[in-house]
């Protein structure tokens, strides 16, 4: 196996997973429409079912984040028992990645305009609908979400069953200590939440200008992937589930 034809495979492993969870929001959609516009005369309820479903991108990018979180094992496998370097099957996914994110920013466009002709709405929540945010930001933000779920599932594929079954007890126990230290902290002057606030702004949300955004996010980007070479790098290979 070579670079070329492991990138197909992951680009059509990928494809399908994606196309099929795209086949269902399209089809969910479509009849919420063709039932709301029965239901309504006007049309607006329908024109608010559209605007409320605008975050759809949001919805595909953590799709593709559970793909990654969910493939790793396999696809170490697969690659280094054909001959692949760890270092070939990093650049494989990352390239992969990048692809699919284009590929979805392309295909969620077609769509969005097929919606608008037809329909003279977005029935599925599409880019076009999306205001103000850019087909770059889309595409850094898209990947850097993809990225979470490459750099969470390698952390779990480096540990032990028993390592896994502690991280399986341990992280609802730190998610709720972590509620029960800051929900009573959330009030409108608090300065802690002030800052992050301020911090999400500028980097996801333009705070400082969309170009600047752009290069925030495709700096976590960065980091995002070098953990998980970091962590990959070395690790050994897994036949068995929980070793």
């Amino acid at each position: 196996m070579n670079i070329k034809s492991a990138l197909e495979y992951k680009l059509k492993w990928w494809a399908t997973s994606i196309g099929t969870f795209y086949a269902v929001m399209i089809l969910a959609a479509v009849v919420a429409s063709i039932a709301l516009g029965i239901a309504v005369d006007n049309g607006a309820v329908a024109t608010s079912f559209a605007t409320e479903t605008t975050s759809n991108f949001m919805s595909i990018s953590f799709v593709m984040a559970f793909i990654m979180l969910t493939s790793i094992k396999g696809d170490m496998n697969l690659f280094l028992q054909n001959g692949l370097s760890r270092k070939t099957s990093f650049v494989v996914t990352i390239t992969a990645i990048c692809v699919m994110s284009a590929m979805v920013i392309v295909v969620e466009t077609v769509l969005g305009l097929v919606g608008l002709h037809l329909l003279d709405q977005n029935p599925v929540g599409l880019f076009l609908s999306s205001g103000d945010m850019s087909l770059a930001l889309i595409f850094v933000t898209n990947i850097h979400i993809t990225l979470g779920g490459y750099v969470v599932g390698a952390a779990y594929y480096r540990l032990t069953k028993i390592q896994n079954f502690v991280v399986f007890l341990a992280v609802p126990a730190v998610l709720a200590l972590t509620a029960a230290v800051f929900i009573p902290m959330i009030t409108p002057d608090n300065p802690i939440l002030d800052a992050v606030a301020t911090v999400i702004a500028v980097v996801y949300m333009q705070g400082n200008g969309l170009w600047f955004s752009v290069l925030c996010i495709s700096g976590l980007c960065a980091l995002t992937a070098l953990l998980s070479w970091l962590i990959l790098r070395k690790a050994p290979l897994k036949q068995n589930l929980g070793t």
